[in-house]
């Protein structure tokens, strides 16, 4: 997982460990996803808002994540179609 160089990383509460788990059973890539979401959250926080019609948090956090996962998935779904449509076959549908 990259996270974009990050070099502190907080360690997670249990409601995040949760959230988390439960984000690794219905994504088809959850590291893709959660590395795309981290490393470009300005980019998430604009589609996942003009889409939703919601404030979005200041900074990454897991259960906003969540909530719009799907959008994450569509971004590279897309990204994926672009570069390699193979790959993008197995980021089509959420589990």
């Amino acid at each position: 997982m990259n996270l974009c160089g990050y070099a502190f990383v907080k360690d997670l509460m249990i409601e995040e460990k949760g959230q988390l788990n439960r984000l690794f059973k219905v994504v088809p890539d959850p590291m893709a996803t959660v590395d795309y979401v981290v490393c470009n959250w300005t980019k998430f926080l604009a589609k996942a808002s003009l889409v939703a019609g919601v404030k979005a948090p200041d900074r990454p956090r897991i259960g906003f994540m969540i909530e719009h996962v799907a959008i994450a998935v569509k971004i590279l779904q897309s990204i994926a179609k672009n570069k390699d449509p193979a790959k993008a076959k197995t980021l089509v549908k959420l589990r």
